[in-house]
């Protein structure tokens, strides 16, 4: 009694199929991406191969599967998410089944009844096919995903290249969303410090935000490029994605640490402190802060490479201190100056060697060099008396032969302690 039902709602798809389109294009306002009349074609396809089927009592083909898996790439490449792609499926055969059951009821009872027990192959052969075209979306994303994860990868290989400014890095910057002659900045620090899962909840973070971020992870790096981005939202983003996001009271430490970091006569001291403040801030809430190098931001493409570089270097300093982060722009000598350090060692080994083996000493040039050069000052910040702190960097200029009262005695007592840093021990 119900294949003349079939066969009439076969002839009835010139009318019902648009309307079908019509509804779903309302219900699912992201379909708008899809042309009208290619949508119309797609869901008489659809349900004409469905009716067909159920007249002849029949499950999918592999032809008709391998169709919709077609479809299924098609949408996917037209950047429809998956939920809204089967959500339109479901729609389409609702409205199918619904136009059955009104077409048995005006038939009597024995036609609904008859329906009714075509329930199991109707949702049967719809599972067969939503699974085939959910199969072939995810296929279409994880390519293009791929895709894109290689041209991140190509874009920060490029930043090593001689001329990072060539026609095809530019394009490929382009296809990024940079524009290539605006200013870049540059972020390095290492994967492993990425818990699993990491890198994707950074690039959630970031792509809500104004700017283009391309974040990828290569060669044991985490590498990190921003254009149109403030540097103190992609540590937040980096922080929430390592699970060490602070709550307001500890952000507001941060700040007024940082305040007081700039008043420093020292600037390499500056990102130490903003590092410990954090750490202190966070507590408990969070792994210890792992290293991570900043660049300054640069313009141009040529630019960004160099910020790149920064970023190595405050990296090579940011892993030989406490972890945490550090600034070119704040650390430039040391970061500068921190990827030499093996040649350097002949420099400033005395120093190394000294605040190794006396670390009470190198905190007491730290202090004083904190406070204002004041031994008073200093004093009172390591709980000793101002007597102790003079005997204390006497006693490092015999050790090392550097005063840390001359410009030329600070300035190698410093970078000694940043580049071969000692347990610090008042």
């Amino acid at each position: 009694m119900i294949d003349s039902l079939f066969r009439e709602m076969i002839e009835e798809l010139p009318d019902f199929a648009p309307r079908v389109t019509e509804m779903i294009r309302t219900e699912i306002p992201p379909y708008s991406v899809v042309p009208e009349q290619e949508h119309i074609r797609a869901v008489t396809v659809q349900l004409h191969g469905l009716l067909d089927a159920l007249d002849r009592g029949i499950m999918p083909s592999a032809e008709y599967l391998r169709a919709a898996s077609r479809l299924g790439a098609a949408r996917a490449a037209q950047g429809l998410p998956v939920e809204t792609v089967l959500g339109a499926y479901h729609i389409g055969y609702r409205e199918t089944w619904n136009a059955l059951m009104r077409g048995a009821v005006r038939r009597g009872q024995e036609a609904v009844a008859e329906l009714a027990g075509q329930v199991t192959t109707f949702w049967t052969w719809i599972q067969e096919l939503t699974d085939a075209v959910a199969v072939a979306y995810e296929t279409v994303l994880r390519s293009e995903l791929s895709a894109q994860e290689d041209r991140y990868r190509r874009l920060i290989e490029a930043m090593a290249a001689a001329d990072p400014a060539d026609e095809a890095t530019v394009t490929l910057a382009r296809s990024l969303g940079y524009d290539p002659v605006g200013a870049f900045q540059a972020f390095r620090g290492r994967s492993a410090d990425l818990p699993s899962g990491g890198l994707e909840r950074f690039r959630r973070h970031t792509a809500t935000g104004p700017g283009v971020v391309v974040a990828t992870i290569h060669g044991g790096a985490l590498s990190v490029l921003s254009q149109g981005v403030p540097d103190d939202a992609i540590l937040r983003s980096l922080d929430r994605a390592v699970g060490r996001a602070p709550s307001r009271a500890a952000s507001r430490a941060v700040d007024r640490e940082v305040g007081h970091a700039g008043d420093r006569a020292v600037s390499q001291t500056a990102d130490r402190a903003v590092s410990h403040a954090m750490d202190r801030a966070v507590g408990r809430e969070g792994p210890p802060a792992p290293p991570l190098g900043v660049g300054l931001p640069r313009t141009g493409l040529s630019g960004a490479a160099d910020s790149f570089q920064d970023a190595d270097g405050a990296l090579s300093l940011a892993l030989r201190q406490d972890g945490g982060t550090v600034r070119y722009s704040v650390a430039w000598l040391q970061s500068s100056l921190a990827e030499q350090s093996r040649r350097l060692s002949d420099v400033l080994g005395a120093g190394a060697r000294t605040a190794h083996a006396y670390p009470h000493l190198s905190a007491a040039v730290i202090a004083y060099a904190d406070h204002g050069f004041i031994p008073t000052a200093a004093a009172r910040a390591l709980h000793v008396h101002p007597n102790t702190v003079v005997y204390r960097l006497d006693r490092w200029t015999t050790l090392t032969g550097w005063d840390p009262r001359t410009r030329d005695g600070l300035m190698r007592s410093l970078l000694a302690l940043d580049l071969y840093p000692a347990p610090h021990t008042p």
